[in-house]
């Protein structure tokens, strides 16, 4: 299991996907789209720990292909059950990984690259 330290920063891959506790983030407390360069958005959002209230993840999601938000609104904007996983099988262009909620299917992020910084 990996050490959740304030100020670690992980590169999101599959050796993190099999080792990060992405189960215990559910309130997302600060969410952001970022069309820099006007094609493929990067998305960042906080989430906080369930079990450690004081500990949260800010996830950076690049060249982001599909966002899907809760359809009853932003304001639902949370994770019962986060998972990432790899799906380069999948034939996506440019769409190495998928973020969502298990339980909902929604929220959900196709996106090629990331990472996870521990606050």
């Amino acid at each position: 299991m990996i050490q959740l330290n304030p100020g670690t920063t992980f590169l999101i891959n599959d050796e993190l996907i099999e080792s990060f506790p992405w189960y215990d983030f559910v309130n997302v407390s600060c969410f952001a789209i970022d069309w820099h360069d006007g094609r493929s958005p990067t998305v960042k959002m906080t989430v906080s720990s369930a079990s450690q209230p004081e500990r949260s993840a800010v996830f950076q999601l690049e060249k982001v292909t599909e966002c899907i938000l809760p359809e009853m609104g932003l304001h639902l904007l949370q994770f019962s059950h986060l998972i990432l996983e790899n799906v380069r099988s999948q034939q996506w262009e440019d769409v190495w990984y998928r973020m969502y909620d298990l339980n909902f299917g929604e929220p959900s992020f196709r996106f090629k690259s990331g990472h996870v910084q521990i606050q």
